[in-house]
């Protein structure tokens, strides 16, 4: 086959980016990183803004998965991206596609007047903070640690159809011609696997954990067997578990600083606050 003439006309990499995480989380093979640390990001075609438009395709995560292959080429495994760098992929991409300007809508907690107004991505993205190890890391005792990863690309999706399944469930049994008992058990069986859910995800977000090994006096014991983290996560204390969740929630929430100052735009109100960016990719790229 002949070459394309069209060729020189094919997207290039407009954004060159660096992730919070530094892609210390993927597997050899699942990224490939510049010298420099950074990824390149195409802008998006015609078929990606397409797929984007299919509810089922954002909720099962399809969507975003080929958006990820399309536009940051060099991850091999999007699957795996960490959450802290989702949302900097998902500005860099929309840098890449439309530019610079970013429209923020906000509705004023005093007046309820809704406002809108732009802001700088590049400006966002200079923002970053990297995840440092210390940021992974929570001490449960004085002699356990427990190392995390943020939950990723997969766990959100899981979590997300988990909470629609939820409120579909909910719906149906306020509609439902049935006991309160009837009503009950089928809430409680919903409730019972989205908690297993959760503590499957936890157990999927620690590394490993450093314990005293019991045959080595003086020595630790790094345990990352799978089932033996899955079988601690089901067997340990309340106040353990919440030490870990309380750091990975921090670890998740890492990366660009979400929170914005903003004013409301009635000039009879003038009221002041702090506003939290969120990206909801199926409004994101409109």
């Amino acid at each position: 086959m002949s070459d394309n003439p069209l060729a020189a006309y094919f997207r290039g990499a407009e954004v060159h980016q660096s992730l919070p995480t530094q892609g210390k989380f993927f597997e050899e093979g699942e990224i490939d990183l510049a010298i420099n640390g950074e990824v390149a990001v195409l802008a998006m075609t015609a078929a990606d803004e397409i797929i984007l438009k299919n509810p089922d395709a954002l909720l099962n995560g399809d969507a975003l998965e080929r958006l990820f292959k399309s536009c940051v080429p060099a991850i091999k495994a999007p699957r795996k991206i960490s959450v802290p760098d989702m949302d900097v992929l998902l500005l860099a991409i929309k840098l890449a596609s439309y530019g610079d300007s970013l429209e923020i809508s906000v509705t004023c907690p005093k007046c309820n007047t809704e406002s809108t107004f732009d802001t700088s991505i590049r400006g966002i993205l200079s923002s970053i903070e990297m995840v440092k190890e210390e940021d992974t890391v929570a001490r449960i005792k004085d002699d356990v640690i427990v190392y995390l990863r943020p939950y990723d690309f997969e766990s959100k999706t899981k979590l997300d159809l988990a909470a629609f399944e939820e409120a579909k469930l909910l719906q149906h049994l306020l509609g439902m011609d049935a006991s309160d008992e009837e009503k009950a058990k089928l809430f409680n069986e919903s409730f019972a696997k989205i908690a297993e859910l959760n503590l499957d995800l936890l157990s999927h977000c620690i590394r490993h954990i450093q314990i005293p090994d019991p045959n080595n006096p003086g020595q630790t014991l790094q345990v990352s067997n799978e089932e033996h983290i899955r079988e601690f996560v089901r067997n340990t204390s309340k106040n353990m578990i919440k030490k870990i969740t309380t750091k990975l929630g921090l670890l998740s929430k890492s990366g660009i600083e979400r929170e914005i100052d903003v004013k409301c735009s009635n000039e009879e109100c003038n009221h002041e606050w702090k506003s939290q960016m969120t990206f909801d990719p199926s409004h994101f790229f409109e």
